[in-house]
């Protein structure tokens, strides 16, 4: 099984990177443990400020979605996710290391 982990976006450049190390800090804890791959989608909601460019520098994948409508902007990412297991997180979000590894019905 695999990880879509999803991040709607809008002007977070304060923020993102933080949670995407955190992210990326887990998805090699995951991948120590277990065989398991892990995608990164940020769906930037039309951000005026550097939130894509650092969402792409940290290796996420980046969509954009320009409705102001939060439900659509998780579903574009829902949509665009190939993993078997959807993670919705906001951009300043912190995950323990272990987190992925944790979550119930991943093995």
């Amino acid at each position: 099984m695999s990880f879509s982990i999803i991040i709607p976006a809008f002007n977070e450049e304060n923020y993102l990177a933080r949670t995407l190390d955190h992210i990326n800090q887990a998805a090699s804890y995951l991948r120590g443990k277990e065989d398991r791959s892990v995608e990164v989608i940020v769906v930037d909601n039309n951000s005026d400020d550097q939130t894509a460019n650092l969402a792409r520098a940290s290796g996420a994948t980046v969509l954009s979605e320009s409705d102001h409508n939060i439900s659509k902007v998780r579903n574009a990412g829902a949509r665009a996710a190939n993993g078997d297991i959807l993670v919705f997180i906001d951009a300043d979000t912190l995950i323990p290391e272990n987190l992925l590894w944790r979550m119930p019905g991943h093995i």
